[in-house]
């Protein structure tokens, strides 16, 4: 059986906003090198403006992962416009939009897509040829939004809606399976730490960096540790291969990482994780899996506000779910462990 076709779309941005992103883009590239699915492109939002700081679409980051893989996956950069009921931006600005809708015509047994920035060009694409999503989409992997089934307690926007709310409501009106996985669950409101722990219908985990980083290879190693030390060297092969950021790896250690998105491209490979972290056959986990996806009714208005309840006979819209709160981040952060464990 031939590995399902994978669209990631990101916001990997150099210097970057947050380093859960690159992970994410490793994980990714973990799976294609091991054959669980064909990773056929790389879609990048347009930096925001942010005046303390001037990002740029991290391409040096896709470079370094194809090096490490010897493969040849393909990057593009997404639209500066918000996503709004006005037309199209013309000429270049479409082009993120184009480069989705190129990948579906080009998925002969269709196409995932992974969504862990803003939803803009994916939302453009189902504007432009939303019966294209029908016919060739397997699932768009939702990695927004707030869980909680009051929506009165998710008032708050999570950063991806707040970025774009028009085109993450565009997401649920797609004509092909959505795999809804919030961020977070309670109000973001309640306190500091109170979003951030283990809730029934959020994706969030926490790892130890120095937890991943003693059973990587030095390449990989070298890959995160040139994004964490935000140098300005465009040298990504030389940075891959030689030792120079050796100076902050005992910092970055001891330093933990706010995740989120990992069970999605389990998911989509067939792939579940058990209650210990062991990575197997997502049907073949049973009372054993720490996530499940669980079939719902939801909805979603133009600012972003979602209402979602259970339906067993939907078929079209799931929604993630963590089904051991206890062991739930341990299980992720081994389950991440032994997959980058197998890169180059």
């Amino acid at each position: 059986m031939n590995p399902p076709a994978v669209l990631h779309q990101t916001d990997l941005f150099r210097p970057h906003n947050d380093p859960d992103d690159h992970w994410d883009l490793a994980c990714v590239y973990a799976l294609a090198h091991l054959g669980r699915i064909n990773l056929t492109g790389v879609l990048i939002d347009f930096p925001y403006e942010d005046p303390k700081c001037h990002r740029t679409p991290d391409i040096l980051a896709v470079s370094q992962m194809n090096y490490l893989t010897g493969k040849a996956v393909p990057v593009m950069t997404g639209s500066s416009h918000t996503f709004t009921k006005n037309p199209d931006p013309a000429g270049l600005d479409i082009c993120g939009a184009e480069f989705v809708l190129e990948q579906l015509r080009n998925a002969p047994n269709g196409l995932d897509i992974h969504i862990v920035g803003s939803c803009r060009d994916i939302a453009v694409a189902l504007r432009k040829a939303p019966k294209l999503f029908g016919e060739k989409c397997r699932g768009i992997y939702l990695n927004a939004g707030m869980g909680a089934r009051d929506s009165s307690l998710a008032e708050d926007r999570e950063w991806n809606v707040g970025i774009d709310p028009h085109s993450y409501a565009a997401i649920f009106r797609a004509e092909c399976p959505v795999y809804w996985m919030p961020c977070f669950e309670g109000s973001m409101k309640s306190g500091v730490s109170e979003p951030y722990r283990t809730r029934e219908y959020a994706t969030h985990y926490i790892i130890r960096q120095g937890d991943l980083f003693s059973s990587i290879s030095p390449a990989l190693r070298h890959y995160f540790l040139f994004m964490l030390s935000r140098s300005e060297e465009c040298d990504w092969l030389g940075e891959l291969l030689q030792d120079r950021h050796q100076d902050i790896l005992q910092i970055e250690s001891e330093r933990f990482r706010n995740m989120w998105c990992t069970a999605g491209f389990l998911h989509s490979a067939g792939l579940g994780v058990s209650k210990k972290g062991a990575i197997k056959p997502y049907d073949a986990l049973d009372n054993d899996a720490v996530f499940r996806f669980e079939p719902v009714q939801v909805t979603c208005n133009d600012q972003g506000d979602t209402k979602w309840q259970p339906d067993s006979k939907s078929t079209s819209r799931y929604l993630f779910r963590v089904l051991d709160l206890e062991n739930y981040r341990t299980a992720m952060t081994e389950a991440m462990r032994s997959l980058l464990k197998v890169m180059p």
